[in-house]
């Protein structure tokens, strides 16, 4: 019986080994998406045009519930106000609004865009534009 008893326990501590060895196995190589992003890996483009006729385009992967004020503020130094109606994009990359009459506008795939960049929340495959020029009502 003493024989039984330990070949018995021998097969169970063998079992539980293999058992947590296959489950680290499996946790250590599957693919988990980093916290907020899109499944798929979704992405966005963001294209910023300066005054000086420059433009930077960047491809960015989506984040869930992100926004075109969250994007350019993840990736480029910018300054803001918040009014009653919404927060304005005051400055980018240190080019202030008011110079010449000029903004920074926002267009979604070609389109200025009819809402606030924090209202706006970014699609898959949206381009977004950042436009330093006269506004006009």
């Amino acid at each position: 019986m003493k024989k039984y008893t330990t070949l018995l326990a021998s097969f169970l501590v063998i079992l539980l080994m293999v058992l947590s060895l296959s489950y680290v196995f499996y946790r250590s190589h599957r693919t988990i998406p980093q916290k907020n992003e899109i499944k798929n890996s979704a992405s966005v483009q963001q294209i910023i045009s300066y005054p000086d006729g420059k433009k930077a385009s960047h491809s960015y992967t989506l984040v869930k519930d992100e926004t075109a004020l969250s994007l350019l503020s993840r990736t480029q130094k910018i300054e803001v106000k918040t009014y009653s109606f919404g927060t304005l994009v005051e400055s980018i990359d240190g080019i202030k609004n008011g110079n010449e009459n000029k903004y920074w506008l926002f267009y979604v795939n070609a389109k200025e865009s009819k809402m606030g960049a924090g209202d706006y929340k970014l699609q898959p495959n949206d381009t977004v534009e950042w436009r330093y020029q006269a506004y006009e009502q």
